[in-house]
């Protein structure tokens, strides 16, 4: 997504600086799960982990109600580009 996004010369510094978020935010995470498992014991982050995956799976399916007749795949438009109808 970022490739489509982001102009050509800024690109590296965007990868690196998402990389960056994303190694900063799994070692917090890491940390999170780290102080639940003993506070709270081992099942819950199976619980909180299954919540927010169910959560996500909403989330996703209702993106994808909203979103299906607004996106056309390249060979439905016509041309190179996808289209919004």
């Amino acid at each position: 997504m970022f490739q489509l996004n982001v102009a050509e010369p800024k690109l590296p510094n965007t990868l690196v600086a998402h990389g960056a978020l994303n190694s900063a935010v799994f070692a917090i995470s890491m940390l999170l799960v780290g102080w639940m498992a003993e506070r709270f014991g081992p099942a819950s982050i199976y619980v909180f982990g299954g919540s927010l995956s169910c959560i996500s799976a909403v989330i996703g399916i209702g993106m994808f109600i909203r979103l299906r007749g607004e996106i056309r795949l390249p060979s439905e438009a016509g041309n190179k580009e996808g289209v919004r109808a």
